[in-house]
């Protein structure tokens, strides 16, 4: 029930699921990074780098000689220090309008004194859409880690998105050419690539609350 946001739930576990990552990276880029093209140097400075990286949604979060990772839900911001990954929307646009409550189930509704005064009915619609996190690095093969490691996290979390609504899922990622504007503000050589989370449909629902007169004339269950 609600309207949810996938964009803050994508910040949530992103934050979560890499902070339990580095409690036993060895492990997970074990599993993760197993492919012959990952070679075991590269595995190791994977391991070596996660060890050295603190994980915060807090941009004023700067104490020197750290190395932050920031995960924001907005678009990149150059005058912080890198790495970062930005969650911004695409697109969300509805896909199912005015989904009622075609089996005409509903909730009771009383008042204090346990008299029935009206019906509580789920109305709603589908969105579909688009939701991106860009992985803005320094080096490329930094973007290249990350932005698997972020793969992994949405792909181990399928059932949690299915729980709050959101199906039909597609995870997709590309090399993302930064503006030429962002990297003369960046000052440095910039690298990212763009996690994209497509959804073919996101549950919005709402109760609508029906009077007895009106429900005992049946439109509640129209669509």
């Amino acid at each position: 029930m609600g309207y949810p946001s996938l964009k803050l739930y994508l910040l949530d576990i992103l934050m979560t699921t890499l902070a339990t990552i580095k409690e036993d990276p060895t492990t997970v880029v074990a599993e993760i990074f197993e492919d012959p093209s990952w070679t075991k140097k590269r595995r190791a400075e994977i391991v070596s780098y996660l060890n050295g990286l603190t994980i915060t949604d807090n941009l004023l979060e700067r104490e020197p000689g750290q190395n932050y990772l920031y995960i924001v839900p907005h678009f990149p911001r150059m005058d912080v220090a890198l790495p970062q990954i930005a969650i911004t929307t695409g697109n969300e646009s509805s896909s199912d309008w005015g989904l009622g409550n075609v089996t005409g189930e509903v909730t009771e509704v009383r008042n204090d004194a346990m008299e029935l005064i009206a019906y509580d009915s789920e109305r709603g619609y589908f969105a579909s859409g688009q939701w991106q996190a860009d992985i803005v690095c320094k080096n490329p093969i930094e973007a290249e880690y990350l932005s698997v490691l972020c793969r992994h996290v949405v792909l181990t979390n399928l059932d949690e998105l299915d729980a709050i609504g959101v199906k039909e899922i597609n995870v997709s990622l590309a090399d993302l050419a930064l503006s030429p504007e962002m990297q003369q503000i960046a000052a440095v050589d910039v690298f990212a690539r763009r996690l994209t989370v497509s959804a073919g449909k996101v549950a919005h629902t709402w109760n609508e609350r029906i009077t007895i007169e009106t429900f005992q004339t049946g439109v509640n269950t129209a669509l």
